[in-house]
C-alpha cells in the first residue's frame, strides 16, 4: 500500500468512528437573519433632507452611473450586505446605457438591493430624455437588466401625438421595446 492511500484510509477510518449525530426532531434552527448575518444584527437607518437639500444618492457600476436619487426622507435596513430602503418624495434619474435619461417621481420609492430592483409607488410620473411621458399606479425599475414594468392607470404620451392607455407596460428605459396592454 503507497504512502497515499494510507493517508486516505486513515481519513475514511476517523471518519467512520466518528459519525455524525443524527438531528433530534425537535431542533430550532438559527432565525433567517442571525444565520446570514453570522450573528450580527441587522442594521437599521435614517435619513432627512430638506426642500433645499435633498438626501442625494448616486449608483454607479464601473464608470457609468446607473441613477441618482433625491427624496425627503429614507428608513432602511441591512442586512449582510444587501439593504432596503424607503425613500419618501422621490425624484429617480435613471440612466440608460446610451445615454438617455429617464426621470421617475413618485410619492414613495423602494430600493432593493437584494433584488437589484427600484419600485415607486402612488401616482407616478415619469418623463425621458426623447419627451416620451409615462403616468402609471406602480413602476418597477431592474437595474441589473433596465427593464421597467408599469401596473395600474397606465398612461402613454410622446412628442409626435401617441396617447396609448392601458394597464401594464414592458419596456427597457429607453422605450424602445415597449409593449402595453
Amino acid at each position: 500500500m503507497n504512502r497515499t492511500s494510507a493517508c486516505v484510509f486513515v481519513v475514511l477510518a476517523f471518519i467512520g468512528c466518528n459519525p455524525k449525530p443524527e438531528r433530534s426532531p425537535m431542533a430550532v434552527s438559527p432565525s433567517p437573519t442571525a444565520s446570514a448575518t453570522g450573528g450580527v444584527p441587522p442594521l437599521h437607518f435614517v435619513g432627512k433632507g430638506t426642500a433645499d437639500r435633498p438626501i442625494h444618492i448616486v449608483q454607479t457600476r464601473g464608470s457609468r452611473t446607473l441613477y441618482e436619487i433625491f427624496a425627503r426622507s429614507l428608513e432602511g435596513t441591512q442586512v449582510a450586505g444587501a439593504a432596503t430602503s424607503r425613500l419618501h418624495n422621490a425624484r429617480i434619474i435613471f440612466h440608460d446605457g446610451h445615454g438617455g435619461r429617464l426621470i421617475a417621481v413618485a410619492p414613495t420609492a423602494i430600493v432593493d438591493q437584494l433584488k437589484d430592483e427600484i419600485e415607486l409607488e402612488g401616482h407616478v410620473h415619469t418623463v425621458s430624455s426623447t419627451g416620451l411621458v409615462l403616468d402609471c399606479d406602480t413602476l418597477i425599475v431592474n437595474r441589473g437588466t433596465d427593464h421597467l414594468r408599469g401596473e395600474g392607470h397606465v398612461v402613454m404620451t410622446d412628442p409626435k401625438g401617441l396617447h396609448a392607455t392601458g394597464n401594464r407596460v414592458d419596456s427597457n428605459l429607453s422605450f424602445t421595446k415597449v409593449r402595453l396592454q
